[in-house]
């Protein structure tokens, strides 16, 4: 079996694109680059203050 027949969801990163688009298989999710670097910090962030007791 072929990954791609397992995907239901799929997230791309582009350089300044925010789009949603329903394919036969699942869905493509387009989220600009900076927005997901933003969420990673900020989860790491929030992560590590929870884990020492700040949060």
């Amino acid at each position: 079996m072929l990954i791609w027949q397992t995907i239901s969801n799929a997230l791309l990163t582009t350089i300044d694109i925010m789009d949603k688009k329903e394919l036969e298989w699942g869905t493509i999710q387009y989220l600009p680059v900076a927005c997901y670097a933003y969420t990673v910090g900020e989860n790491t962030i929030r992560h590590t203050k929870e884990k020492v007791g700040l949060y």
